[in-house]
């Protein structure tokens, strides 16, 4: 499963194309990323000094409230020394700080974005691969959601509510087996 991030720069939704524009003709970026969950988060992103040329073989990514770990080669290429792209380099290399996680970019030209954006809890890798799948948006996912049980109390508990979490899931659990067999991929909750 891919989770798809949008970026977007002072309100307008970025491409490959008009993310490498703007990384050439500035020093600094602010990068808002927008999750597929409404999600944002701003990253500022400074010109760095050094050329980021690095491989990542393990990587991990949230998505859906599920957490994937790939183990994965991701190369940020060493555009330094190409020809082609040498008058490019001083403004093509960007860092940047969310809280204490680093984040690295490579913006050089739109068929070689790369890089790894870090906030924290999230991992998104941008490769020459897969650099336009920040603009998608998700595919739908086919599911259903249906309310099989319904149960208000409105004289008193049903089962003891205790002051300890793990008892009180317990004693719910074995409660709501009275009334709804096992079913895979259910979920329950229980409002106090």
């Amino acid at each position: 499963m891919e989770c798809y991030v949008k970026i977007v720069s002072e309100e307008q939704e970025l491409t490959p194309v008009t993310l490498v524009q703007k990384a050439l003709s500035s020093t600094t970026l602010s990068l808002t990323l927008l999750g597929n969950n409404s999600q944002e988060i701003t990253i500022i992103f400074k010109h760095a000094k050094l050329v980021f040329c690095f491989t990542f073989h393990v990587f991990m990514f949230k998505c859906h409230n599920s957490t994937y770990l790939f183990f994965r080669d991701v190369f940020i290429p060493d555009i330094q020394n190409s020809p082609s792209t040498s008058s490019m380099v001083s403004h093509c290399h960007f860092d940047g700080l969310y809280g204490v996680s680093h984040s690295a970019l490579s913006l050089c030209h739109p068929e070689h974005i790369a890089g790894i954006i870090s906030t924290n809890s999230n991992i998104f890798i941008l490769e020459a691969r897969n650099a336009t799948y920040f603009m998608l948006l998700p595919q739908s996912v086919k599911n259903c959601v249906t309310l099989v049980w319904v149960d208000i109390w409105r004289d008193g508990d049903k089962f003891e509510v205790a002051t300890i979490g793990d008892k009180t899931l317990d004693l719910f659990l074995d409660y709501r087996k009275k009334f709804i067999k096992d079913h895979p991929n259910d979920n329950a909750h229980m409002l106090t």
